[in-house]
């Protein structure tokens, strides 16, 4: 299983959604081959709520994490953790400093690396 997430991204510039499919090469080929969801409504308008509640299920009022500061409790159901105890291997990659380790977003992962300047781009 691979969860390809994307943070403030609109779907209408990308290939795969009906833009010029030379806008994200990479990434129209990927979705070729994988669930490409249509619709989809954020839990909250800023990348560290967002994430959190798309890997905990849970609204930001219910998992906590609102503010610059706030970090995931260790307590929460987190998917990469269920994953990890299912046996799968899990892997996190992230170019965002918000959902780092520091705020509780590297727990269930075998490995977790921040990369600032991914090569390539899309």
């Amino acid at each position: 299983m691979l969860i390809y997430l994307i943070d403030t991204l609109r779907s209408d510039h990308l290939g795969a959604y009906g833009q010029s499919p030379d806008v994200s090469p990479r990434i129209d080929r990927f979705a070729s081959q994988a669930v490409v969801f249509t619709k989809a409504l954020a839990q909250s308008g800023w990348t560290k709520p967002a994430v959190a509640s798309m890997l905990t299920g849970l609204d930001p009022l219910r998992h906590g994490v609102q503010d610059r500061r706030d970090a995931l409790a260790a307590d929460l159901p987190y998917l990469p953790q269920l994953l990890a105890e299912a046996g799968y291997e899990t892997v996190g990659l992230v170019t965002n400093p918000a959902v780092s380790p520091d705020f509780g977003y590297g727990r269930g992962f075998d490995t977790y690396e921040y990369i600032p300047d991914p090569p390539g781009g899309l």
